[in-house]
């Protein structure tokens, strides 16, 4: 596997974490408002993960699918502090915004230091996206703890 195909696919993994925790979150929590939200939020990391993957393939590399086993080990920790919880969503949102501070944080280290100039140009393009989405979620979570 190449350098750039590696790197992406790590950033792609990171992405699939996200969609599944989204899409698990959204079927979880009672608020319509917010399961909406939680699948806006899993439709941008698809469209993310579909651009990386694009270039994955044109690197000879097959595409990332799946996401990792600590990405589902956190999802399990979520969805048992959920129901061991009066407010499901507030856990899950400052779950998912902890996943987003991960995600912000490899699209930063990418974007900054990969010595790949193909890699970090697609991180430095995702990146104002990436920002966002991590931005909205830390407002969900202030605004549910206040």
């Amino acid at each position: 596997m190449n350098d750039i195909a590696s790197s992406l696919g790590e950033l792609v993994q990171i992405l699939n974490n996200g969609i599944e925790f989204y899409h698990g979150a959204s079927a979880k929590v009672s608020d319509p408002a917010l399961a909406q939200c939680f699948q806006r939020m899993a439709y941008l990391k698809q469209r993310i993960a579909a651009d990386l993957n694009a270039e994955i393939a044109i690197q000879g590399e097959p595409p990332r699918e799946a996401g990792s086993f600590a990405g589902s080990m956190h999802r399990a920790y979520a969805d048992v502090l959920a129901k061991l919880s009066d407010d499901t969503a507030q856990i899950y949102i400052a779950q998912l915004e902890e996943h987003e501070d991960k995600l912000l944080a490899a699209f930063r280290e990418a974007v900054l230091g990969d010595p790949s100039a193909r890699v970090r140009d697609l991180a430095l393009l995702h990146f104002p996206e990436i920002d966002k989405m991590h931005s909205e979620m830390r407002r969900l979570k202030l605004a549910r703890a206040s």
